[in-house]
């Protein structure tokens, strides 16, 4: 059973996997057993963001967390998060910023090279190793799918980034290792409503 500070620390490597994300394109550059939720017995709920132009199936009701993202070469970039724990094992993440025009490599964002510099970055950063990645497009939209373990944590992260004009999505499922997340993850990911598009 995960223990409070446990379910901090994932919190944080939620957050903080996001902020390396963006930060990477903006400077240019817990154990447990085995768990089977293939099944997926997790409870569903509509949540939806009208400042976020989004909806989508989450395990509870987030609260929205805004906090600024310092860049070196654009001005400060508002994160926006949404994060819920289903249980002793899970954490689902919904995260979106908007770049700002200002940037001098908005012309990327969305680009193979935009999605393979974060998935690098994040990954470097974590200590971990990539498990799967794949592009593909979300609504005509560019995206990307990767997976990715910290062994030193037991922690898998699945991904997806979703690039919409200047507007980045991310949503994320951070688990134990050995926890069965396909069902719910695909349950999640695949629930995304983008709105006013």
């Amino acid at each position: 059973m995960k223990t409070r500070s446990s379910s901090n620390a994932l919190t944080m490597a939620l957050i903080v996997l996001f902020g390396v994300a963006l930060a990477c394109l903006l400077c240019g550059c817990a154990s447990g057993g085995l768990h089977d939720k293939s099944a997926s017995d997790t409870k569903w709920s509509l949540f939806q963001s009208t400042s976020g132009a989004f909806a989508v199936l989450m395990p509870g009701n987030p609260k929205e967390t805004v906090t600024d993202q310092p860049t070196s070469n654009a001005p400060p970039t508002k994160l926006h998060q949404f994060i819920v724990a289903s249980d002793s094992s899970t954490e689902f993440g919904v995260f979106y910023n908007d770049f700002s025009t200002s940037l001098p490599y908005l012309h990327l964002v969305g680009t193979k090279w935009f999605f393979d510099t974060t998935q690098e970055d994040v990954v470097r950063r974590s200590n971990g190793r990539v498990i799967s990645s794949n592009d593909m497009t979300f609504h005509n939209y560019p995206a990307r799918n990767f997976r990715f373990e910290d062994t030193d944590n037991r922690l898998s992260y699945d991904m997806r980034i979703i690039v919409v004009h200047h507007r980045q999505y991310q949503l994320i499922v951070v688990s134990e290792i050995g926890t069965d997340v396909s069902k719910d993850k695909e349950i999640f990911f695949n629930s995304l409503i983008l709105n006013s598009w």
